[in-house]
């Protein structure tokens, strides 16, 4: 590539160093190509027009810095918000593998206003900025490192985008500077991700309306102080940020940890003359335990160091946070230090400062906080550890000559520790301060610092590392490679599409992210006691007298009570994807505003989790959806609704996926619910809705309302549906019905369900089949309380035939929790219906009150093969009979001819005794041609349980006797039957 010669203008504001080939060519060159090449070091501010920029070397631009005299501050400085670097009519911009680029940067075509996207930008080295990275191009390939940092934006628009084996960084390096600090004598400011929560200081405890405290007592309650992780601090008023009202406040704070022995603490001592007068006693209690980090590399450390002020100390408590960084690739740690200088400070100089950057909070200036360890760093080396060893009689001696402490005095406050936020900074005495910006100060993620954005028709992210502190948006077209090596960020915005047959956003969104984040509650205190020190003196005359003396004993506690969290949730703010195929997420992460999946099919395998304040996701989430699998949790505070505008083909809930949202509805043409998946509904109730509803598989439903299930032909084989247990009240006043709208067939498939109601079971339906005779239905009703039950089976009389494709019940259980109550068991239509049940199980009133509680119509029938009372308090013959022969008795019949009542000829045909004790029993049956029967076994003909031990299949063209394989019976008793499924 030819080189031209250096051209350079002078410039009114900054000193521009050109060494090497780096060059300016006028904009009056006309009709030839214009390169500008750097093989060497640039540093300044240079104007560039050239159409091809290349950078081999170093290359730095420097930014100003604006001074100017504030009455009240003196000299104060302040960064110019200037505008990004950017070369003029440059169209191809390229920074080889040995090119290090430092500052802000606009890498775009620019024109005389305005600015279009470049041809081509090509990064293989190193791109570093202060504020601003920006990147516009047809052709973007960053194969090398874009590194915005934390304080700065990366923004990244072009046609086609790869990111092949490249880094890209906008968020926290270790050299970060936090800035804040105290300056003058009654101000300070914040490092950066310090929020003020309350603050005080005060004199016993108590502070008064004009803020001088009054009141009496201990300050600090050290009368169960034996140990270091059992003491709390009295009562102390505290002004809150925010409310600015007075509240009471105790450390360690009750809302996070209310077992206060079990809070796991350190202990520093640093103490002067123990023996003597003018004793000084110095302790810092600071927490050690925090939650255990998803990554177990993750962690932090915590320390407490002394720094020597004449005969008192100053305590520094440091906590460290280790996490592994993706972009570094390496672990790296950032620093909080606490600095308290309580008992250095004179008491009359103890007050509160004011905060520059929000001046309606404070913070007692005897506190110091530091969030950037070159700072802290020739205090903390020069500070020693304590210097004493811990003992219970450290602040309970028994030569203690008080037990009122005197000159009680405190200082509480508390800070927030966050991530970084939007700020802008100005230099006071050389202090670089953090001011919140007022355009930004919504806190939005897109406003806040640490943010990067990725717009690209196609878009390669293959092998790629990217980290955003705070907020990361992709818009791509086409997405290739859409499993970076990695990707770290605490809030996404996503809008995806592919023309593939599956668009899978899989190790796009990261789980859980490290953050330095939590609360720190600090509090610090002085008192005044005395030590008892007798002395014995002898006269001349020998005469022994003892003089009691009383030296001084000063006391400085410091707590630090500091909840840390390792691991936050990632949050999607939006996500939107598109595909004309199938859309599958494999990420879990938190909703926190709008989800579209635009596909016909769409897999659900990740958690997602959906914060307060979410839409309802119905139809409008899914536009041309047709399936919908969810194999994971998918758990949301508004509702779920799907089917309801749009016919849908199948919905798949399975995998132990766990759906939950305040209100439910599902509909579509084929519904599954298997491999023990469970819904449930925090506010209102559930409905589903389909052609072939198969809720099976030891599935779970567990509504808090009213529950409707409408199908053609309905399978609960293996399902637990309760509407009991979730309601968190025994017998509440506000019941939930069931109800079952069947079109033609409901039945349990030889499994069983377990049905609990609150309020009664509606069956609706004519003509159905299928039988829940391995089913058992609890009804649960309320005292004074008219619980109504509908059932749809016809009345086919007292035969044991009519057990069979009836709707016929394994178990029904009435518990009622007492009388006055009333239960009504009625048809769904005219004519006679009947409930045929094989175990009738009474409980509650019910039993104690069998004769008053039920309601039956004259065309209604209760058949029971068995009834159970729960404390024996009834008979059979007690029910058989009753409310003018409305329940009605059929027995089992225990022959071989019927074998418990199936109405199929059965016989035994061998029967065998073993040594052991053991038998074995085979059976036979006269079989019908194609027709599948089940043999099923009990050992209590009373329990209304039967187990499935075997099949018969008549696989010929006519009626057949055949066998079964033998059976072991291992118990005294056994009763087997045979029915036609």
């Amino acid at each position: 590539m030819p080189k031209s010669h250096n051209c350079m203008k002078p410039l009114s504001l900054f000193a521009a160093l050109v060494i090497g080939t780096g060059i300016f060519l006028p904009s009056g060159s006309q009709g030839q190509s214009i390169n500008y090449v750097n093989d060497n070091v640039v540093i300044g501010r240079p104007e560039i027009v050239a159409d091809t920029f290349s950078n081999l070397g170093y290359f730095e631009i420097a930014n100003a810095t604006n001074v100017f005299n504030d009455p009240d501050f003196g000299s104060i400085g302040s960064t110019e918000d200037m505008p990004p670097f950017a070369p003029f009519g440059t169209t191809h911009f390229t920074n080889g593998p040995s090119g290090r680029m430092i500052g802000d940067f606009r890498f775009a075509t620019k024109n005389e206003t305005t600015f279009e996207p470049a041809e081509h930008f090509l990064n293989d080295g190193l791109i570093e900025s202060f504020n601003h990275l920006l990147i516009s191009a047809d052709l973007i390939e960053n194969h090398g490192v874009l590194n915005a940092g934390s304080s700065s934006r990366l923004e990244i628009r072009g046609n086609t985008v790869d990111f092949t084996f490249g880094k890209l960084n906008a968020s926290q390096s270790e050299d970060f500077i936090f800035g804040g600090g105290a300056f003058g004598l009654t101000n300070y400011a914040n490092p950066i991700g310090i929020r003020d929560r309350y603050w005080a200081v005060g004199t016993n405890q108590v502070l008064a309306g004009d803020g001088t405290g009054q009141g009496t007592g201990r300050v600090f309650d050290h009368s169960n102080y034996l140990i270091p992780t059992n003491f709390l601090t009295a009562p102390h008023d505290v002004v809150f940020a925010g409310t600015l009202q007075t509240n009471t406040v105790l450390l360690p704070t009750p809302f996070f940890a209310p077992d206060f022995t079990a809070a796991d603490f350190g202990v520093s001592v640093q103490t002067n003359a123990l023996e003597g007068t003018n004793a000084i006693i110095q302790l810092v209690y600071f927490r050690t335990n925090f939650p255990q980090a998803v990554d177990t590399n993750t962690s932090i450390n915590a320390e407490t160091r002394w720094v020597g002020v004449n005969d008192f100390s100053f305590p520094i408590v440091n906590y460290q946070y280790n996490s592994f960084n993706n972009f570094e690739d390496d672990f790296t740690s950032q620093d909080l230090f606490i600095f308290d200088r309580f008992q250095v400070v004179e008491g009359t100089n103890r007050f509160l400062l004011t905060n520059f950057s929000e001046p309606v909070n404070s913070r007692p200036n005897t506190y110091d906080i530091i969030r950037d360890r070159s700072t802290a760093e020739p205090v903390w080396d020069s500070a020693v550890a304590g210097n004493t060893t811990f003992t219970n009689t450290l602040l309970i001696n028994p030569s203690l000559a008080a037990t009122v402490v005197s000159n009680s005095v405190y200082a509480a406050y508390s800070f927030e520790l966050t991530p970084p936020e939007p700020t802008r900074f100005i230099f006071i005495g050389g202090i670089r301060i953090p001011v919140s910006d007022p355009v930004s100060d919504s806190r939005h993620p897109t406003n806040m610092v640490g943010r990067m954005l990725i717009e690209a028709e196609t878009l390669d992210l293959t092998a790629s590392r990217i980290r955003a502190e705070n907020y990361l948006k992709i818009q791509a077209d086409k997405v290739i490679g859409s499993s970076p090596a990695s990707v770290d960020s605490l809030r996404y915005d996503l809008t995806l599409s592919n023309d593939e047959d599956v668009l899978s956003i899989t190790n796009l969104v990261r789980d859980t992210v490290s953050r330095f984040s939590g609360q720190v509650g600090l509090y610090t205190t002085t008192w005044t006691n005395q030590i008892t020190q007798l002395s014995t003196n002898v006269d001349e005359a020998g005469t022994e007298t003892i003089t009691t003396n009383f030296a001084d004993a000063y006391y400085h506690v410091f707590v630090v009570d500091p909840i840390f969290q390792t691991d936050q949730n990632s949050e999607i703010m939006q996500l939107t994807a598109t595909n004309g195929k199938k859309i599958q997420i494999g990420d879990n992460f938190v909703l926190n505003e709008n989800i579209t999946l635009d596909a016909p099919e769409v897999e659900l395998y990740g958690r997602i989790t959906g914060r307060r304040g979410v839409p309802l996701i119905d139809d409008l989430a899914f536009p041309s959806l047709q399936k919908i699998g969810i194999f994971n949790t998918l758990s949301l505070v508004d509702g779920l609704r799907l089917g309801q505008n749009r016919d849908l083909t199948s919905i798949t809930i399975g995998g132990a996926a766990a759906v939950s949202a305040s209100s439910m509805s599902l509909k579509a043409e084929t519904l599954e619910l298997k491999e023990a998946a469970t819904l449930s509904t925090s506010f209102a109730g559930i409905s589903i809705e389909g052609n072939t509803l198969n809720l099976t598989d030891g599935s779970t439903i567990t509504p808090l309302g009213v529950t409707i299930i409408t199908g053609q032909d309905i399978n609960i084989g293996g399902l637990t549906l309760d509407t009991f247990s979730s309601i968190m009240d025994d017998f509440p006043d506000v019941v939930l019905p069931l109800t079952i709208n069947v079109g033609s067939t409901l039945h349990d498939d030889g499994i069983g369900a377990m049905i609990t109601t609150s309020a009664g079971i509606h069956v609706n339906g004519s003509g159905l089949q299928g039988d829940l005779s391995f089913s058992t239905i609890t009804s649960m009703i309320p005292k004074f309380r008219q619980t109504i039950h509908s059932w749809p089976a016809m009345d086919n009389g007292a035969s044991a035939s009519a057990f069979n494709n009836n709707l016929a019940v394994g178990t029904f259980e009435f518990n009622v929790a007492g009388a006055p109550s009333r239960v009504i068991i009625r048809g769904t239509s005219e004519g006679n219906h009947a409930l045929y049940v094989n175990n009738l199980v009474l409980s509650g009133a019910a039993e104690t009150s069998f004769a008053e509680v039920f309601s039956i119509p004259d065309n209604f029938r209760i058949y029971f093969q068995n009834v159970t009372s729960a404390n024996g308090l009834l008979m059979l013959e007690d029910v058989n009979g009753a409310y003018d022969g409305k329940f009605v008795h059929v027995p089992v019949v225990a022959d071989d001819q019927t074998a418990g009542g199936s109405g199929i000829p059965v016989s035994i045909v061998t029967e065998t005794l073993a040594a052991d004790g053991s038998q074995s029993v085979t059976l036979q049956v006269q079989a019908q041609p194609g027709v599948t029967y089940i043999i099923e076994q009990t050992t209590d003909l009373s329990s209304g349980i039967w187990t499935p031990v075997g099949t018969i299949i008549n696989q010929g063209s006519t009626t057949a006797s055949l066998s079964s394989q033998p059976f072991t019976v291992d118990t005294d008793q056994a009763f087997f039957r045979i029915r036609g499924n």
